[in-house]
């Protein structure tokens, strides 16, 4: 019968568990390193949605508080809010990929509420746009043509009687519609960066993430 001593065993069996260990410790190291990786990756995107969706709010809070607020209870707001430059679109724009890690934290309704913000903004600018293009088009020339400056008291037949009725409502309807959008959006927007805002400091709370400063009141 033929015996195997226990140090030949060991020989044997010592280099085998030693190359075992070192490939499970490289296999944890690495494993370590990717998720660490994912987690900054995740900090970094959702810093960088709370940066755009801070850039939308902003761009939207000077528009309302330059044009908007100091005639919003002015009865003829309608001709008086001027028309703005068309706006360019944002160069900085939510990435839905970056954001996708937000369902594997079962938060889809949050992702869906952060991509909407930009439809949001583009339908303000729509508006706007539209809005500013008759009033420089159709009720500013009608109105000079008819002998009327914004600075004096106009009654709404002077008004009519320059602009016709079809232009006249349209230009009622569009600011109606143009103030109740901007202001919507603009608390939208606001709660939606709240809430990934939240979001985030429960998974790190040790960690910075871009906040919404407060609303700036105009004084009219």
């Amino acid at each position: 019968m033929c015996f195997v001593s226990g140090d030949l065993i060991l020989r044997f069996l010592l280099p085998v568990v030693a190359a075992f260990a070192g490939a499970f410790a490289a296999f944890a190291l690495e494993n370590h390193r990717r998720k660490r990786q994912t987690l900054l990756s995740e900090k970094e995107s959702a810093n960088r949605t709370l940066f755009v969706l801070s850039r939308l709010v902003n761009d939207l809070g000077a528009f309302r508080q330059q044009y908007i607020d100091p005639l919003r209870d002015d009865p003829d707001r309608s001709l008086k809010i001027r028309a703005k430059m068309k706006a360019e679109n944002p160069t900085l724009r939510i990435d839905v990929r970056e954001m996708s890690f937000l369902v594997r934290d079962k938060q889809p309704e949050l992702l869906m509420k952060i991509l909407i913000q930009e439809d949001r903004y583009m339908a303000v600018n729509t508006i706007v746009d539209s809005r500013s293009e008759m009033h420089l088009r159709e009720v500013q020339p009608r109105l000079e043509g008819a002998g009327l400056t914004f600075g004096q008291p106009m009654d709404r037949k002077t008004v009519e009687d320059a602009l016709g009725p079809r232009i006249l409502i349209s230009m009622e309807n569009m600011t109606v519609e143009m103030i109740e959008l901007l202001d919507g959006t603009i608390t939208s927007i606001r709660r939606t960066s709240e809430e990934l805002w939240s979001h985030m400091k429960s998974r790190f709370p040790d960690d910075a993430f871009i906040t919404i400063g407060a609303e700036i009141k105009s004084e009219v």
